[in-house]
């Protein structure tokens, strides 16, 4: 492995390069830096249509409104309906990196109910047709492509991207009361989280992250 660190909390730098590596496909690229930078879960990340990102002000947002179980994507979040994460400008460059490629790759224009981390087939019955990934098959690219042409450590999962969120955000000084809403939102928590924090706030928080 190229990069040097304790633990299974991968780095800002490792984060970054699984997002970036030219040898990693641009979608999972765009998938890998939601999970990382956002907190969002594989499931959640897979089912990001291009209509889900929001120009808000002061950074622009991406609503996670549904996932993907099992191959079928189906309305909410594991654990509320939707749920709203502001995005920093390295997961912005990431996704403007897939927008200038995504009607070349897939012969679809990037918006509205298309998704984003998808792929055309090239062989088989399916050849030429574009779907969606699911989690497992973003977990398998990771496992027996991504990790090793990037340099990761083994023991990292997939799922310790997602976990990387609150780590970096904790030693980034970020409030844990944001982190916490924006990681794990609950029904009951929504009304006060939006009585106590702004989305100003909120994407202040994010700037906090690094790079």
């Amino acid at each position: 492995a190229r990069f040097k660190r304790g633990g299974k909390v991968p780095s800002p730098e490792e984060c970054r390069e699984l997002s970036m590596h030219r040898r990693v496909a641009p979608e999972r690229r765009v998938a890998y830096a939601l999970m990382s930078r956002t907190g969002a879960r594989r499931s959640e990340a897979v089912a990001v249509q291009w209509r889900d990102f929001l120009d808000w002000e002061p950074l622009r947002a991406v609503n996670y409104c549904r996932h993907e179980v099992l191959g079928r994507i189906v309305p909410g979040t594991k654990t509320i309906d939707s749920k709203i994460s502001p995005l920093n400008p390295w997961v912005e460059s990431v996704i403007y990196a897939w927008i200038c490629q995504y009607e070349r790759v897939t012969g679809l224009k990037p918006e509205g109910s298309n998704y984003v981390v998808c792929k055309r087939y090239t062989r088989g019955p399916r050849r030429g047709e574009i779907h969606p990934y699911t989690g497992g098959l973003l977990e398998h690219y990771y496992k027996h492509h991504d990790r090793e042409q990037v340099g990761l450590r083994e023991e990292l999962t997939l799922h310790d991207f997602r976990a990387a969120f609150r780590t970096h955000a904790q030693e980034a000084g970020c409030s844990d009361k944001v982190m916490a809403y924006l990681l794990h939102p609950k029904p009951q928590d929504t009304e006060d989280l939006y009585l106590r924090t702004s989305y100003e706030t909120s994407c202040q928080e994010i700037l906090k992250f690094p790079s």
